[in-house]
């Protein structure tokens, strides 16, 4: 009674553990300067070109200003946001700001050449949108739009802002999530996406699995099937409320940015259903080990009555 107790209670315990650090190693992924590149670059971001001055953030109306200040014709601005060149500027200057908020790493400043090498980039998609509409980009004016370029890159901390100074007015000890100060928060975050923190909730996991394992000789596939059954069944749980009650509450409450919220959960979604699938071979694989121990358990126990019959029959003669 004493093991079945402790099974189930290291079962619980590991279970918990395992999903904690699921969602741990999720965020730092997630927070990574390729990830939010690749997540900016999958989303449409010409809500920003129809958001009010409120709503929109900071650095994107500054990409949209710059472009216009450089004669970019306005009727391509919807092209060139939301082409490849420009979607990566705009991860790699986030990326920087996360790891500024959350990390306290240095911020990488936006060079002039950054930005004449983003304009270069953006030239042919611009030619394209004004192909398709029947217009051309003469080269006097692509030889404009390089030259002004080249004036206002050297004016680029005015436009592209470091995350320091759009927050220098904010004080993030006083503004709050609920009771939490941002300053704490963000530590939070820093401190459960460390490695040295992630790779000791690892141990700790490892260490009840093997204790799970060693006291249950006989009956590791039953527990082990179970706890990669619920696993799975939580995450599963977990994806449903993510992709409707969450993702319908931030687009209706965000109203604006609605498609890119819709891109941003339905990938992190696939990221879930890889745990799910994953847990779910794992849990079929240990009920499968499970019928065959059963089974030849069953064939020894068959081989045993056979051989007592036997034995009973050669007594009786």
């Amino acid at each position: 009674m004493f093991r079945k107790i402790s099974s189930v209670f290291l079962v619980l315990c590991s279970l918990i553990l395992a999903i904690f650090l699921t969602f741990f190693a999720l965020l730092r992924w997630n927070l990574q300067e390729e990830s939010i590149v690749s997540y900016i670059k999958g989303s449409d971001l010409s809500f920003v070109l129809d958001a009010t001055t409120g709503a929109r953030a900071e650095f994107l109306e500054k990409v949209e200003e710059y472009f216009l200040a450089i004669n970019v014709p306005e009727d391509t601005l919807e092209k060139v946001l939301n082409s490849d060149s420009t979607k990566e500027f705009v991860g790699k200057y986030l990326a920087s700001a996360v790891n500024y908020l959350v990390y306290q790493k240095e911020e990488e400043v936006i060079t002039s050449q950054d930005v004449e090498n983003l304009v270069t980039e953006n030239i042919p998609v611009i030619e394209e949108a004004l192909k398709s509409a029947g217009l051309d980009l003469s080269e006097e004016e692509k030889a404009k739009i390089l030259d002004y370029t080249k004036e206002y890159a050297d004016d680029v901390a005015y436009f592209f802002p470091t995350a320091s100074e759009i927050l220098k007015d904010v004080s993030l000890d006083s503004t709050r999530i609920g009771n939490i100060s941002l300053t704490s928060f963000f530590e939070g975050i820093k401190i459960i996406t460390s490695t040295s923190f992630l790779l000791l909730m690892l141990g700790i996991l490892f260490f009840l699995l093997l204790i799970l394992w060693l006291i249950n000789k006989g009956k590791r596939s039953t527990y082990f099937k179970v706890y990669f059954f619920l696993y799975a069944l939580l995450f599963i749980l977990v994806e449903i409320i993510l992709g409707t009650i969450v993702k319908d509450f931030l687009m209706s409450n965000i109203q604006v940015a609605d498609t890119f919220i819709n891109y941003m959960i339905n990938e992190i979604s696939k990221s879930l259903w890889i745990f799910i699938l994953c847990s779910l071979v794992l849990s079929f694989i240990c009920s499968r080990i499970k019928k065959e121990r059963k089974d030849h358990n069953e064939k020894i126990s068959g081989k045993l009555c056979e051989r007592d019959g036997e034995e009973t029959e050669n007594e009786n003669k």
